[in-house]
């Protein structure tokens, strides 16, 4: 879900267009920029290595869009500040107008191939709502 975003994202800036078969979007996959964006528990290996556990925040996309009232009101105490801290609504979407595009059944079923490893790795190391990722795009546990 998350490279289907960026995907998605660089088409709205003007950069390049979303992939339409699996060839465009393993050329996608592979460009540096994505690449290094891609992999969460690399990203938090990398950043746990220099900073202490306790000064870093793990927050989940699932959280934001089941219960975003809860995971601004912890973003919040993470950071130390009252909950009047921001005038904007937790669910605030400022692109909530703009078109969505979907990624196709096939499209996502072979990222989620291609990201096998790195889902079960998620669950590994973040629990929460990682634990369920795999299963949702028909992982099974033994899989990686």
């Amino acid at each position: 879900a998350r490279v289907w975003s960026y995907a998605c994202m660089t088409q709205r800036r003007g950069e390049r267009p979303i992939p339409q078969d699996w060839p465009e979007m393993m050329s996608f996959l592979r460009d540096e920029r994505v690449a290094s964006r891609s992999y969460p528990s690399r990203i938090f290996a990398r950043w746990s290595d220099q900073i202490p556990a306790e000064r870093i925040f793990v927050g989940f996309f699932d959280q934001l869009a089941s219960e975003p009232d809860v995971l601004r009101a912890d973003v919040l105490r993470f950071l130390g500040v009252g909950s009047s801290a921001s005038g904007i609504e937790a669910g605030f979407d400022r692109k909530r107008d703009q078109l969505r595009v979907r990624c196709p059944p096939e499209m996502q079923r072979r990222l989620a191939d291609w990201f096998a490893d790195e889902l079960h790795a998620c669950a590994a190391t973040f629990g929460g709502p990682a634990t369920l990722w795999p299963r949702r795009y028909g992982l099974t546990s033994g899989e990686a």
